[in-house]
C-alpha cells in the first residue's frame, strides 16, 4: 500500500498585512481574488509551485479557474495582478509557478505521523507517570528522562548508521571531524561531511544550498530512495537547473569574490523569481 503524503499551508500571522494582499484587496472584487489566490497555493503545494498546464483547455486561464472552481475572469484578472505584483509567474510552456509556496508548505507522509504521535504517547505517558508522584519519586522521574533521551539519541544513531551502510561508508572513527557525514534537511536523508557542506556554500551560496538540500531531502523521503554522493548530486541537480534556465548566474555575489571563469560563478539567491523548482524528472 502507498505511504500517503499529508500537506499544509503555513500561513504567517500577518498574511493579510502583506502589500500585494492590501493592494489586491483594493482592487474591484479584490476579497474573491484573494480566495482564488489561496485557492491556488492549495493546487500548487504538492508540486513546489507549480500549477501545470496541461493544454487541454483552450488557455491556461481557463484550466487553473477549472482546477480552483472559481469563475474564469475572477481567476485572470487575480493572475494578471500577482504577475504585475512580481508574485508569480507565467512560464514559457504556460504553467503557472508561484515560488514562494514552498516557504509555507510543510508535509509528511502517513507512516511518519504515526510515528511522531506514538512517540509523542511514550513522552507524555513516562512524564505524566513522574509528574503523578513528584515529591516521592523524583529520582526515578529524573531516571526515566534520561531514558527517553538516550532513546532519541539510539533512534539518531540508528538511522545514521542505517544511511551509512546503505551507501557504503566507513563507520570506523574518523581522524577529525571534517571527515564525519551530518545528516542535513528535516528527514536527515542528505548526508554531507563539514567540508563538502562548505566546499557548497562557498561555490553556490549558503541559501541556495539550503534551498537544495530542503528539496533533495524532502524528494528522498517522498520516494523513499537515497544517493551514494550527495555533495555530487546536489551540484548535479544545479548546473541541470542552470541548463534548463531554471536558475541563473549572476555578476557578483556577497559571499565569494567573482572569478572571470565560468565553473566559479556564483548565484543570485535574492531574486525569488530565477529560483529553480523541482519536477519528478530528477534521478
Amino acid at each position: 500500500m502507498a505511504n500517503k503524503r499529508y500537506y499544509w499551508l503555513k500561513l504567517k500571522e500577518n498574511f493579510f498585512d502583506e502589500m500585494y494582499i492590501q493592494a489586491l484587496r483594493e482592487l474591484p472584487n479584490g476579497d474573491s481574488m484573494v480566495i482564488v489566490l489561496q485557492k491556488m497555493l492549495l493546487a500548487s503545494m504538492n508540486n513546489f509551485g507549480v500549477i501545470e498546464y496541461s493544454g487541454m483547455f483552450a488557455t491556461n486561464i481557463k484550466e487553473v479557474a477549472r482546477k480552483v472552481h472559481e469563475d474564469e475572469e475572477i481567476v485572470e484578472k487575480t493572475v494578471e495582478a500577482l504577475v504585475r505584483f512580481k508574485v508569480i509567474e507565467i512560464k514559457e510552456n504556460g504553467d503557472l509557478y508561484i515560488p514562494f509556496v514552498k516557504d509555507i508548505t510543510g508535509s509528511e507522509t502517513a507512516s511518519t505521523q504515526r510515528s511522531r504521535e506514538s512517540r509523542a504517547r511514550k513522552a507524555d505517558s513516562k512524564v505524566l507517570h513522574c509528574n503523578t508522584n513528584a515529591t516521592s519519586l523524583q529520582q526515578q522521574c529524573n531516571t526515566e528522562k534520561s531514558e527517553i533521551r538516550e532513546e532519541q539519541e539510539k533512534e539518531l544513531d540508528a538511522d545514521i548508521d542505517k544511511s551509512e551502510r546503505e551507501n557504503g561508508t566507513n563507520t570506523q572513527a574518523h581522524t577529525s571531524s571534517l571527515d564525519k557525514s551530518s545528516s542535513y534537511g528535516d528527514y536527515g536523508h542528505v548526508k554531507l561531511t563539514s567540508k563538502q557542506y562548505n566546499d557548497l556554500v562557498s561555490e553556490f551560496g549558503e541559501n541556495l544550498i539550503t534551498d537544495y538540500i530542503e528539496r533533495m531531502d524532502s524528494y528522498c523521503e517522498e520516494n523513499q530512495t537515497s544517493y551514494k554522493n550527495y555533495h555530487a548530486k546536489i551540484k548535479a541537480w544545479i548546473k541541470q537547473d542552470i541548463a534548463r534556465g531554471w536558475l541563473k548566474t549572476c555578476s557578483n555575489n556577497s559571499n565569494t569574490t567573482q572569478d572571470s571563469s565560468d565553473k566559479n560563478r556564483n548565484f543570485d539567491n535574492s531574486d525569488i523569481a530565477e529560483k529553480a523548482f523541482f519536477t519528478i524528472g530528477y534521478k
